[in-house]
């Protein structure tokens, strides 16, 4: 279950860095 949550986290982790990278590079 922990792994569960880990691998789910990091990949809202991931998709949020994205997310802001994109809005840095075009505001």
């Amino acid at each position: 279950m922990l792994i569960f949550v880990v691998v789910i986290s990091t990949g809202w982790y991931n998709e949020y860095n994205a997310w802001t990278s994109y809005k840095t590079l075009f505001l």
